[in-house]
């Protein structure tokens, strides 16, 4: 898991390189921070579904409900990064909330479209982890986000030579990236899930879970996580209003 975690931090360094050979790097590289800014934030709602996963799915009744959840969780965060990239809402946000110069707000647009199911591999691949996480199977985490990272420097490398900015090549290839890691994730947790023996509930004591009940526990969490991923974008609303904000918010995205 910690090796998993390593290799996502290069995530955006290997994007950044690729913009920075591009034409505007200063401006994409000030879009990629509000890109990321908004995509991460508009998918906190599923980043706990490893840990409610991994502490709830402990029979089969239990997963199959947890995996129902997992569904509408995914299908939530999917609807309101859509509605925000392909409405006016975007400009609500990134010109009059966030007072971005409209250069980077126009720049960070096209990718965000790009990656409109970023939170639904994001939702469905961190539910498929934490049921591996409570089959004692973190190996193939690692293994998954290796294939992420390959299939972004790859898709990188080859769409460099297309004519599209560097920051729609970097959207482009983050969303190329996590969909490849959530296919992999995805069945490798189904093939370990048929092979595990389940007790049923009434065996063990436990009443069955509810939507309810896995809401009450998973909220808090992502309660905590939406304050705490926040911060990118209130760094990025604050350099916007300053002299050189393009300069200034590239490079704390560089740093």
């Amino acid at each position: 898991v910690a090796v998993s975690w390593l290799l996502m931090m290069l995530d955006t360094q290997v994007v950044t390189a690729a913009i920075s050979r591009k034409p505007d790097a200063a401006t994409n590289t000030a879009a990629l921070f509000v890109l990321l800014g908004l995509a991460v934030w508009f998918e906190t709602p599923i980043i706990d579904l490893t840990a409610t996963a991994t502490t709830l799915a402990r029979n089969k009744p239990h997963y199959l409900e947890l995996r129902r959840f997992a569904f509408y969780m995914v299908s939530l965060v999917t609807a309101v990064h859509a509605s925000v990239a392909f409405t006016p809402l975007y400009w609500v946000a990134t010109k009059s909330l966030l007072g971005l110069p409209h250069s980077i707000a126009t720049a960070a647009r096209l990718p965000l479209m790009c990656m409109v199911f970023w939170p639904a591999c994001i939702g469905w691949r961190r539910y498929c982890q934490g049921v591996l996480i409570g089959r004692s199977q973190t190996g193939f985490i690692a293994a998954g986000t290796a294939l992420r990272l390959a299939t972004l420097v790859i898709t990188a490398i080859a769409m460099s030579y297309s004519g599209l900015s560097g920051i729609a090549i970097g959207g482009i290839a983050m969303m190329s990236a996590v969909a490849a890691e959530t296919v992999y994730v995805h069945f490798t947790a189904s093939k370990k899930m048929a092979a595990t023996s389940f007790r049923q509930p009434s065996e063990e004591g436990i009443e069955p879970l509810g939507l309810r009940r896995i809401a009450l526990f998973h909220l808090p969490l992502t309660g905590s996580t939406m304050i705490a991923m926040i911060s990118d974008l209130l760094v990025a609303a604050a350099m916007a209003r300053m002299s050189e904000s393009t300069l200034k918010i590239a490079a704390f995205q560089v740093g």
